[in-house]
């Protein structure tokens, strides 16, 4: 009895150690960047942040735009990309898919925040808007883009990592149009102003 006792906590062990490395890969194709700037009026610049840092903070979540990998970011970081204006799908994928559908219009800067909570075996995760009825909403992003870490993909290691996922993400994408998933939607006036 004791030794099964024994196996059942090694197998534990080696179970949530898989569990929180899983999580980590993702995070191994990043690397450090430079804010960016929108470079053409007619692109959409889009910040996805995550500025909690005690829930899940190790825990790397990867962002996509449809079937595009755009980043992952951890606790106290963000990534950037320039995108085409018109309409959007944002997934990210933690213990859980989350979605977000978002309209954009030309020469605006948009932002999405990444909220991780507590899950079952790790974190879970959630898109949201930035709420501009909050009259400081604007000095809150400015101070995430001041604090957070600005993270862009290792493109050697990201290919390897979005095309092992890219059926799991379509299959995503599908259940969103098929009306399966419930999504947050970023409206085309939801952007922030460009510092």
């Amino acid at each position: 009895m004791k030794n099964l006792s024994k196996k059942n906590l090694v197998l534990v062990v080696c179970a949530a150690a898989l569990i929180l490395l899983s999580g980590c890969v993702s995070g191994q194709m990043m690397k450090p960047a430079e804010m960016m700037s929108l470079a053409r009026t007619d692109d959409v610049l889009v910040t996805v942040v995550r500025p909690q840092t005690f829930v899940g903070a190790a825990i790397s979540s990867s962002i996509w735009d449809s079937d595009k990998l755009v980043g992952a970011i951890s606790g106290g970081q963000y990534v950037q990309y320039q995108t085409a204006p018109g309409k959007h799908v944002f997934l990210s994928r933690a213990e859980n898919w989350s979605y977000l559908s978002a309209e954009f219009l030309p020469g605006k800067h948009y932002v999405i925040r990444a909220d991780v909570f507590p899950g079952v075996w790790k974190a879970r995760i959630a898109l949201n808007t930035i709420d501009k009825s909050d009259p400081d909403y604007k000095k809150t992003v400015d101070s995430w883009l001041k604090k957070l870490k600005p993270m862009q993909l290792d493109t050697e290691k990201s290919d390897e990592y979005a095309a092992k996922r890219l059926n799991e993400v379509k299959q995503a994408i599908q259940d969103f149009e098929d009306g399966k998933v419930k999504f947050s939607s970023l409206l085309p006036e939801d952007f922030v102003a460009i510092q």
